[in-house]
């Protein structure tokens, strides 16, 4: 059987009112500012949203399957993520992968996030 250790810190974290509602919140605001920024650069990136986790896809159209994904720019996304990366966010490495939001996220994080994004996109 695998054990899972949570802190108490973090129970507590996760039972405040008003919690899943933040990080939906924040999950949100990326979505709504990452299509935006997209869009202003015209480039073509599907951002795919389930509460906090993310990925933009470097690609039109609405992902729902292996074969959407698969159509994607990986080399675009490499470019993006290389360029995050010297904008100070450490995005997931990978296409095909989820990004994730917590309790650490706050709205300095979430600027700073929203503004090396559209700065990214200049390396696509």
């Amino acid at each position: 059987a695998v054990r899972v250790y949570t802190s108490p810190a973090s129970v507590r974290l996760l039972r405040e009112d008003g919690f899943y509602d933040r990080l939906e919140r924040a999950g949100a605001r990326l979505e709504k500012s990452f299509a935006a920024a997209a869009k202003k650069a015209g480039k073509k990136v599907t951002v795919q949203r389930v509460g906090s986790m993310m990925t933009p896809y470097f690609r039109e159209g609405a992902v729902r399957r292996w074969e959407d994904a698969a159509q994607s720019d990986t080399a675009a996304f490499g470019r993006w993520h290389s360029a995050m990366l010297e904008n100070g966010v450490h995005w997931p490495p990978a296409q095909f992968e989820a990004g994730f939001l917590s309790a650490a996220h706050d709205e300095d994080v979430l600027a700073v996030t929203e503004a090396a994004f559209e700065a990214s996109l200049a390396s696509v």
